[in-house]
Formats: C-alpha cells, sequence, structure tokens
C-alpha cells in the first residue's frame, strides 16, 4: 500500500479566486472557464499553465472541479488550483483532478456544511486535508482512472443508444398495434418479440491499431482515416463498436478523435502529423511498433483483410471522393435503399451542391457492383 498523507490543500496548491463574472464573457480565442460544464471564450486570458479549477459558487455546479493546460481565464465563482512546491510536493494534476470529482459530495458536505445553495469558503477549503502520495502512484492511478473514466463514458453512451432505439422501437410497435385494431377490430394481434441488436463499446486501443493499419498502408487526414474505419466496420464486419452518426464531413464518430489524441500524446507516439492546414496528414508514430505487434489478434486479421481487399482503389483516390463514397454508403444505410433519386434529395439535404449527379450515379453504381448495397441494407 502506497504511503499516503494528509495535507492541507494550501501546502499543495496556489489558491486564487477567478476574475471574470459568467455574464461578462466576451467571445474571443482564450478558454473561458466556467462553474458548468459548458465553457466559453473571451478575448483575454490571465493564466497560461497547467491547473484544476474548482467551482465554488453556488448551485448544482457546487465542487465540481475541471483540469485545464494553457491560456485560459476562470468565473469569479472558481477557485483555480496551481501546484505550490513542485519539489516537496510532486502533482499529477489529473489524479487530482479525477480525486476532486470523486470524493465531489463529500467536499461539498463538509464545506458547505450540505447547504445546496451556499458557496464554499476559501479559508475553509484551503485547510481541506488532500490525501498526498508519491509522484509514482499518483501517475498510475491516474492512469488508471482516466481510462476507467472513459469506459464509463462509453457504457453511459451505449446504454442512452440501446435505451433511444428501444424507445423507437415502442413507438412504432404501438402505433402499428393501434392501426392494425383500427382496421380489423375483431382480430386479435399477437405479441412480437422485439429483438434489440447490442453493439459492443469501442474500445480505444482497437481503435488506435485499426488506425495504425490504415497508416501503414497510406497516410491520410483524421477525417478520411475515419471514413476507412466506417468500411471496415460496416462493409466488411470489423469489430470496432463505433457508433458513426451522420456529421457534416461524413459518418463520423467522437471515439475516432478520442483514439486518434491519445495516440498522439507525448505518452504514446502511435500517431505522428506531417504537413500543416489542409495538406496535414496523420503518419505512424516512432512508437507504432507497440499497437502493430499485435498483427494476429482477430481485429488486425479482419482489417488487414479489408486493406487487401480495397486498397488498391482507395490509395488512387483523393479525400473528397472517400468523402462522398462514404457519404452515400452511410444514405442508403440509413434510407435503406439505393434510388438514385431518393439518394441524390437525402445527399443534397446533408450536404447541398457538395457533389455533381454525374459524380453520384458513377458512386452508387459503384457500390452495386461491389454488392455493398447488401451489406448496408441488411
Amino acid at each position: 500500500m502506497p504511503n499516503i498523507q494528509k495535507v492541507p490543500i494550501k501546502e499543495l496548491f496556489n489558491i486564487e479566486k477567478g476574475t471574470l463574472q459568467s455574464l461578462k464573457g466576451v467571445a474571443g480565442e482564450y478558454t473561458f472557464v466556467t462553474a458548468s460544464e459548458e465553457w466559453k471564450t473571451h478575448k483575454e486570458y490571465t493564466h497560461d499553465c497547467e491547473a484544476l479549477i474548482f467551482a465554488m459558487g453556488a448551485g448544482g455546479s457546487l465542487g465540481r472541479t475541471h483540469y485545464i493546460k494553457g491560456k485560459f481565464i476562470a468565473s469569479d465563482l472558481c477557485f483555480i488550483l496551481t501546484p505550490k512546491d513542485e519539489k516537496k510536493y510532486p502533482l499529477n494534476l489529473q489524479y487530482y483532478f479525477l480525486y476532486f470529482n470523486f470524493i465531489r459530495e463529500k467536499v461539498v458536505a463538509e464545506l458547505a456544511r450540505g447547504m445546496a445553495k451556499k458557496a464554499i469558503n476559501k479559508t475553509n477549503f484551503s485547510e481541506y486535508l488532500l490525501p498526498y502520495i508519491s509522484i509514482v502512484q499518483q501517475n498510475m492511478l491516474a492512469q488508471r482512472g482516466m481510462v476507467l473514466s472513459e469506459k464509463i463514458k462509453d457504457v453511459e453512451k451505449l446504454a442512452n443508444s440501446i435505451k433511444n432505439k428501444t424507445s423507437i422501437l415502442l413507438k412504432k410497435m404501438l402505433a402499428e398495434s393501434v392501426r392494425s385494431k383500427e382496421l380489423q377490430p375483431e382480430v386479435k394481434t399477437a405479441r412480437v418479440p422485439v429483438s434489440v441488436q447490442v453493439v459492443n463499446a469501442p474500445r480505444i486501443f482497437d481503435i488506435q491499431q485499426a488506425v495504425a493499419l490504415v497508416l501503414k498502408r497510406f497516410e491520410r487526414g483524421e477525417m478520411v482515416v475515419a471514413k476507412m474505419l466506417y468500411f471496415a466496420q460496416k462493409i466488411y464486419q470489423v469489430p470496432l463498436g463505433i457508433q458513426f452518426s451522420a456529421q457534416n464531413f461524413g459518418p463520423y464518430d467522437s471515439a475516432v478523435k478520442k483514439a486518434v489524441t491519445a495516440g498522439l500524446s507525448p505518452r504514446n507516439k502511435f500517431f505522428a502529423k506531417k504537413g500543416s492546414g489542409n495538406t496535414q496528414v496523420l503518419s505512424l508514430g516512432p512508437n507504432a511498433n507497440k499497437i502493430l505487434k499485435y498483427a494476429n489478434s482477430s481485429l488486425a486479421r479482419k482489417m488487414n483483410g479489408y486493406l487487401d481487399a480495397t486498397i488498391s482503389y482507395f490509395s488512387d483516390r483523393d479525400s473528397s471522393s472517400i468523402e462522398r463514397l462514404a457519404t452515400i454508403c452511410k444514405i442508403i444505410e440509413d434510407a435503406k435503399t439505393t434510388d438514385e433519386k431518393i439518394v441524390k434529395e437525402k445527399l443534397h439535404e446533408w450536404k447541398p451542391n457538395r457533389f455533381q449527379d454525374a459524380e453520384v450515379s458513377r458512386t452508387i453504381a459503384f457500390i452495386k457492383q461491389q454488392k455493398w448495397d447488401t451489406k448496408l441494407i441488411t
């Protein structure tokens, strides 16, 4: 067990009160951290550092803690916590970010005396005892905690998705039942069992492995790589568990960004960036071998099979062509039809004047030729 000390917050952190009144935010390029979940922007900043932001104002946000790194300004309903004595007490702020949120109700109860509308007093807050353990233990617990936090979010997202799908199915069944009774009141309808398809929550490492296998074949930007993962999952049944939805740039899910961002981090270095602006692409990083070494995994074999079958087509296509193909595939998947009129109408609603009709017709013909439509519609 780690050697745990109880240390007052004021010994671990400098404690400042935010300066900006929440209602006086002026949009700009810097982050304006508020007590709530939604942040704003501001034209000025007061800090350029790594910090914790602790909401001490009254209401439902009381005790919520944020982690931030970079240039920011904070609401006057917040405390700004920055490490005080790094030599005596080395701190991993992500560990304390997780810890504060884990004991949020306890902090509020002890410092605000259980009164939900009473703000936290700075003097009492500064004396609050926090556990201090070695920086090695902090780093280990922070890493485990962040992974667990992401898994919890993924499970919550999956649960909400299943709940929404089930609700839609039940409403449709109820409507069909009412309509059937109105048309044939003398006929008793049997109950039809509802089968809800459960999609596995995405695992960040699986997505990173799939991205690395794509980048091993060719280097493209994140959005094109996301389209490659969409084809892999929907057409070639690679089990990535990504919940693709219709975004401005085509089929996409934030899980892809999470995986790519984590893979780009200095700690992982699975991926790297080349170029800048519109020409920037992803490439394999110096530590890519750490995920590419699992070449015999089931996911890697399926992913490589998909790439072997399609890479000759994709490597010769520009980003716009791949975006068009993925977008039309998503429309066919959602609309359950390859009827050109319907597909073109949906495409125009989604991306007005983005693609020419002749291009769309050729793309639909390609999808039918490859027999992808049978997999998209089923």
